[in-house]
């Protein structure tokens, strides 16, 4: 799993989303704007008024304020440019007031659109410096320094500044955002790419409980590495959460691999055991070395007889080879589980791949034991 990758290319993801729509209002008004009679300086205040709708609360929030004559002026031409999609055109009329001294109205207004073409460009680094000076301008209402905030932390995290959007996101949600999974998850990814682990955990636990009874397994996966991160003292949430994945994938051969290793590392070998034979059990356990590995475990568990069935049901089925060594095992299972009549044919099978005079030793003293 990547867990760096936040794309700038879905557009779903951004709340910006609903700033670009709200601001092609204009395109309805314009018409009606640009052929009235009143002077420059109020066409300015118009254009500016109807981009400012992006949040509705602007006009109860902030007293009115104008763009300049000559300022409306270039404003009004980006806002053309921008509501026939030529962004790359508003972008070259809002430089020409970059330069410019503007007042904070006209500084948040200038930068916002600004920010909203950069990002139609799909140029997210540009995008979110835009917003931050929008920002930091003094001239927005609360309403829409909240909704910048938010979507300058999503747009850092997508250029690969993940401090910056950590720091924004942050500052969003002491403002009064309201951060669901859909925020906390990029931002748990951000806190795991600065190496900042605890933080990382957190936000991702916030996520598996807002995802209720079925959380995703992109989630799922990336909280078992936090947990292995964590190190010993999240080994009890690594072990809740890989059984709560094994019900709800319980064909995935890993996730069973890694259950067993987890018993393994707490040196509980019988549960590891108990987790391997369930495994095989479901069928998830088909290769040679995985069925002798349960084959030992039995033995270790003092347990040959089993072991030796267990070998012998795979070799008849062929999914262990019949060969010398598999063969002595198998004989040796059985004679430890004093089966000494059943090692007999298996140590008899043995002889016949091997001129090896002390397995017929062997086969004679088992005969005689018999």
């Amino acid at each position: 799993m990547d867990v760096g990758r936040i794309r700038s290319d879905d557009r779903s993801f951004w709340s910006i989303g609903l700033l670009v729509r709200r601001v092609r209002i204009v395109k309805k008004h314009l018409a009606m704007v640009a052929a009235s009679a009143i002077g420059i300086g109020a066409l300015g205040c118009c254009a500016a008024t109807l981009v400012s709708r992006a949040v509705a609360q602007e006009a109860a929030e902030a007293p009115v304020q104008e763009f300049s004559t000559a300022n409306g002026t270039i404003y009004s031409a980006a806002l053309v440019a921008y509501t026939a999609n030529n962004y790359q055109g508003a972008l070259t009329e809002l430089n020409k007031l970059t330069g410019k001294q503007l007042n904070p109205y006209e500084a948040g207004q200038v930068y916002k659109l600004r920010g909203i073409c950069n990002f139609q460009l799909q140029q997210t680094q540009a995008a979110a410096d835009d917003f931050q000076k929008a920002l930091e301008s003094g001239g927005l209402t609360a309403a829409e320094n909240l909704e910048l905030r938010n979507n300058i932390g999503r747009l850092y995290l997508a250029a690969g500044q993940f401090q910056k959007g950590i720091d924004s996101l942050e500052a969003w949600i002491r403002s009064g955002g309201q951060a669901d999974d859909k925020v906390l998850y990029p931002l748990s990814i951000a806190y795991y790419r600065v190496g900042n682990i605890p933080k990382a955990t957190e936000n991702a636990e916030a996520v598996l409980r807002a995802q209720g009874a079925k959380p995703t397994r992109e989630l799922l996966d990336f909280l078992n590495v936090l947990y292995v991160e964590g190190g010993p003292s999240k080994r009890r949430e690594r072990a809740a959460l890989l059984e709560r994945m094994l019900d709800l994938f319980p064909n995935d051969k890993n996730l069973w691999d890694a259950v067993a290793a987890l018993y393994f590392d707490a040196n509980d070998e019988r549960r590891a055991f108990e987790v391997v034979k369930l495994a095989y059990l479901a069928g998830l356990k088909t290769s040679e070395q995985e069925i002798k590995q349960i084959v030992n475990f039995y033995s270790n568990f003092n347990a040959p007889f089993e072991a030796a069935r267990l070998l012998e049901k795979e070799m008849n089925a062929n999914r262990v080879q019949t060969n010398l060594d598999n063969l002595l095992l198998l004989a040796n299972l059985y004679q430890v589980a004093r089966e000494f009549d059943r090692s007999i044919p298996v140590l008899q099978r043995a002889s016949q791949l091997s001129n090896n005079g002390a397995l017929s030793e062997r086969l004679g003293r088992s005969l005689f034991e018999e």
